[in-house]
């Protein structure tokens, strides 16, 4: 069984209202983030060069790192509520993400397989994670 999520063409899918999380601060993080993934497949597709690839995915990596601190920031600001489960969600998250990383670095993932991975990835925290956390916790 083949248990890779379902291909995505993230050029298709926008923004949409339901990635929102009720608090400013980070759908407009989210919004940046989902422009990042799409410039990663723009550029991806364009070039060979190896060591750009690996830069644009180290972009990435370090966004992530970012939004992931800025999220937490905020729930200690606002409420706290769901701090503990995000913090160690996001430890599992960027576990994750360099794992992937690295496996498209090292060419054992394709470009268009890390994309589907940013995709999924992104949409399934935001949707689920994130708005469940910050709908609870508006700042």
């Amino acid at each position: 069984m083949d248990d890779r999520p379902e291909r995505l063409d993230v050029e298709l899918i926008g923004w949409k209202p339901e990635y929102s999380t009720g608090n400013s601060e980070i759908d407009l993080q989210h919004q940046y983030f989902f422009q990042l993934i799409l410039r990663l497949n723009e550029e991806l597709k364009k070039t060979s060069d190896a060591d750009y690839r690996n830069r644009l995915l180290w972009e990435l990596n370090k966004y992530v790192e970012f939004h992931f601190q800025s999220e937490e920031n905020i729930l200690r600001k606002t409420a706290n509520e769901g701090l503990e489960s995000i913090a160690i969600l996001h430890e599992s998250l960027m576990a994750e993400l360099a794992g992937n990383i690295q496996s498209a670095m090292m060419g054992m993932i394709s470009p268009e397989e890390i994309i589907d991975f940013l995709a999924n990835w992104f949409i399934q925290h935001t949707v689920d994670d994130d708005k469940r956390t910050f709908l609870g916790n508006k700042g």
